[in-house]
């Protein structure tokens, strides 16, 4: 979905309910695969972003958006790798400018006009892709246990050699390049 600042009176809302076609690629990069398993209690149904934004054109030319969005996607936890919500709903306060002829290292992280409109796709996707830590473990502050695989995570195991028969052992993440190494 894209806006155009030509249309743009003065102050345009738009409200995402959810279902919107422009939203599948944001909702397909978080679809659930077939062998995925979620974290006890997780359902597996894909979540929808909602929100609203509001468009306000300025007599410089420049479209401030603000507005709300509201969404839980499925992420692989970093620890037990089940799928479990991230919540990245968040306040929305961006600035996009008209399009710069020459642009330097101060105004990189700028937002700008793209043949006079916003791709509010683009714009959201950039918003929860950006809300998405590295480390996706849910840590209780109580316990010190990951929330969804009750794991301790003061232990510093990452990778483990056991099978469902086997206790596990740490073995160092580099060990399966090792014996590939080792082969030769």
């Amino acid at each position: 979905m894209k806006v155009s600042v030509k249309e743009l009176k003065k102050t345009a809302t738009v409200l995402i309910r959810g279902d919107e076609p422009w939203l599948e690629p944001i909702h397909s990069s978080f679809a659930l695969e077939a062998n995925d398993t979620c974290a006890p209690g997780v359902d597996g149904k894909p979540r929808q972003l909602r929100g609203e934004l509001s468009f306000n054109l300025d007599s410089f030319g420049y479209v401030v958006v603000r507005g709300h969005i509201k969404y839980e996607p499925l992420v692989p936890c970093s620890r037990c790798d089940l799928t479990i919500p991230m919540d990245v709903s968040q306040d929305v306060d961006v600035i996009f400018k008209p399009r710069e002829v020459t642009l330097t290292s101060e105004n990189l992280d700028d937002n700008y006009l793209v043949d006079g409109k916003i791709d509010v796709e683009e714009l959201l996707n950039d918003l929860v892709q950006t809300s998405i830590p590295l480390q996706t473990c849910q840590p209780d502050p109580e316990t010190g246990h990951c929330r969804y695989c009750k794991s301790d995570l003061a232990t510093p195991r990452v990778f483990s050699s056991g099978g469902d028969d086997v206790a596990d052992e740490p073995v160092s993440p580099f060990a399966k390049l090792a014996e590939l190494k080792n082969k030769k």
